[in-house]
């Protein structure tokens, strides 16, 4: 699907599909949380949920009254490289649900009472976090595993970064953000290229044209620290949640695509290395996965995994060992080519309603990956060579360099893990950050 120049210089993609009377919205900028200002996390995130929060004619309360009567919705979303909104009505009352979002676009309300207000509301969401083991050992992980990189960066904030926010900033850096220029409009349903540009042109209407902009470069660090262990104590706990990672290749290069058949052998699918050895012929953890994630610069590759206490400190090492033997070996023959088959495979369900195969058309615009990414990686997967796999192998699997994080009781476990050699280990409080 080639993206459409809109009206005012906006990005438009459209993905019809005529099976339902439904049309998906998309509305983004290139501004996320990694643009975060310095010391106030969560800026972003909560700049577009403030604004979805009513409009100068329009409060919260009959703003959500308006898309409850249409049977629509419209919710904003912040990631590390964007921020918007999304939602979903029926096509018959599009020309009303697209009057309500130029409106949140173009005349956000940002009052004291409702940022006050969602103040409160995310550092209730900040305490709910904290109470999921999973999510505190994301949010560490996340902190730890690059010290000082823009994606290391909490996109929720902190008591005290969101207790810094002041509302007019908000307001002057969302309709800085928001000009027609910058917009990225994707719609998904039972629309046309004619209607989609219709909406594109309602939508800007009452926006300046801006420019496209430049990208904020998000610069990678030139070195990472050893290997090292952030032990995050949790009071009562009898089960420990893992994560341990580095960087890993740009979403959609050259490398991303060779070594991702290395990832799933490893610890993508039921049948790979970390799932036999942990959960099959062990059941040391019901999953142990291993993952790289999507973003417009060099993101993580992370593997999970949670056993119980007593099985912590062996689970850890079996990882490590299966880690730098896959950095030193890596993955040729027939397991690669099992890999291969599985990716491509999976690579359907990437792209089998509207909504995904649009999701797929704007990431170029979004991640800077390549047109078609996706859709072209079964042929560019049959196409790899082991020599490429094993040099991506070598360029990115990194045992010296994990940051490993440890969700649990840090007194049943710590001279459990000073006897592994995974590097120096902090302890830090569940709550600290």
């Amino acid at each position: 699907m080639p993206e459409l120049r809109g009206a005012k210089g906006s990005t438009v993609f459209v993905e019809p599909s005529h099976d339902t009377p439904l049309v998906w919205l998309s509305v983004i900028v290139r501004t996320g949380s990694a643009h975060d200002p310095v010391d106030q996390e969560g800026f972003w995130r909560h700049a577009f949920e403030l604004a979805r929060r009513g409009t100068r004619s329009r409060s919260r309360e009959a703003l959500d009254e308006a898309l409850d009567r249409l049977g629509a919705s419209f919710d904003s979303l912040t990631a590390r490289d964007y921020s918007g909104f999304s939602g979903l009505c029926l096509v018959d009352n599009l020309d009303d649900y697209i009057a309500l979002a130029a409106e949140v676009l173009s005349e956000p309300r940002f009052g004291e009472d409702e940022h006050e207000r969602l103040i409160r509301e995310s550092l209730h969401y900040l305490d709910e976090v904290r109470d999921d083991d999973s999510d505190v050992a994301m949010r560490f992980f996340n902190r730890h595993v690059a010290p000082g990189y823009a994606y290391a960066r909490t996109s929720l904030g902190t008591e005290d970064s969101l207790n810094g926010l002041g509302c007019a900033a908000l307001a002057k850096g969302f309709s800085s953000s928001v000009s027609a220029g910058r917009l990225i409009i994707g719609l998904a349903g039972d629309i046309d290229e004619t209607r989609a540009l219709e909406v594109s042109a309602r939508l800007t209407a009452n926006l300046d044209a801006g420019s496209p902009g430049t990208d904020s470069p998000i610069k990678t660090p030139e070195e990472l620290p050893p290997s090292r262990v952030i032990l995050v104590d949790k009071p009562k706990r009898t089960q420990s949640q893992i994560m341990l990672g580095h960087l890993a290749p740009t979403y959609g290069s050259r490398d991303y695509t060779a070594l991702l058949p290395v990832e799933a052998a490893f610890g993508g699918m039921f049948s790979s290395r970390m799932m036999q050895e942990i959960r099959v012929k062990r059941g040391w953890s019901y999953g142990a996965y291993c993952r790289m994630s999507k973003a417009r610069s060099n993101y993580w590759l992370r593997m999970t995994l949670a056993p119980s206490q007593e099985q912590t400190a062996p689970a850890l090492q079996l990882i490590a060992d299966l880690y730098r033997k896959l950095a030193d070996e890596g993955v040729h023959g027939d397991e690669l080519d099992f890999a291969k088959r599985f990716l491509s495979g999976q690579t359907a369900f990437q792209l089998d309603t509207a909504r995904r195969r649009l999701g797929a058309a704007m990431e170029p615009a979004l991640l800077g990956s390549p047109a078609g990414f996706i859709a072209d990686l079964p042929k560019n997967l049959a196409a790899l060579r082991d020599d490429e796999a094993w040099a991506a192998t070598q360029r990115w699997i990194r045992p010296d360099k994990l940051c490993t994080v440890i969700v649990s009781t840090a007194s049943a476990l710590r001279s459990a893990l000073e006897d592994l050699d995974l590097g120096p280990i902090e302890v830090v409080g569940y709550d600290s950050y």
